[in-house]
């Protein structure tokens, strides 16, 4: 570790809600001096946590790059072209939910993710909107991600996943894409018109 000049801390803001803070720090202890150093952070929020380590571990002259509306670094605001629903429900009454939004709010040719915070759940889904395909007007394609899946699976089904979202495709096809936070953070998928949050992970 002394010999490193060059450190990347990636998703900042995860490690530090996981609490690797002590780990990090003493890594970085044993790396080069900030002087010789050159450090990369990487954080798709910006609290004050994060804001602390990165001022104990970056040069005073560091260059930071933001991306959004964010003028206040305490507040966020989210797009207004999009229109957000809370919707309270039992477990055992999520499926038939999610089948409805599915149905009336998805057209053809549109695209949508639905993120559950268990594999097993992902599965779940998926078996029960293929069992329900013609009912819901969705017999094209659904498919899922997650930890579960090989690598190449994961890959092919989101590249599959970004054709129909990128374009409006010809065939009309309905697409929903099932995951885990494996596809939450770090994914651009242009032209997706409706995102599901089926439930919450344990962490909030």
């Amino acid at each position: 570790l002394s010999a490193v000049s060059y450190l990347v801390l990636d998703e900042a803001d995860r490690l530090l809600d996981l609490g690797f803070e002590p780990s990090i720090r003493k890594i970085v202890s044993k790396c080069q001096n900030g002087e010789k150093r050159q450090t990369l952070l990487f954080t798709a929020t910006w609290p004050t946590t994060v804001r602390d380590i990165s001022a104990s571990l970056m040069s005073s002259n560091a260059i930071r790059v933001q991306i959004g509306q964010q003028a206040n670094p305490e507040r966020y605001t989210t797009n207004k072209g999009i229109e957000q629903a809370v919707i309270v429900l039992r477990e055992a009454d999520k499926p038939a939910r999610l089948r409805h939004v599915l149905k009336n709010e998805l057209r053809n040719g549109e695209t949508a993710i639905v993120f559950a915070a268990r594999k097993t759940t992902c599965d779940a889904i998926e078996t029960d909107i293929h069992n329900s395909k013609t009912t819901l007007g969705l017999d094209d394609w659904c498919c899922t991600i997650h930890s579960g899946k090989a690598q190449w699976q994961r890959d092919e089904r989101l590249a599959e996943f970004r054709a129909f979202a990128g374009v409006k495709n010809s065939t009309e096809k309905k697409a929903v894409l099932i995951a885990t936070d494996v596809a939450s953070r770090g994914l651009d998928i242009l032209g997706v018109e409706l995102v599901v949050i089926y439930d919450f992970c344990g962490e909030g």
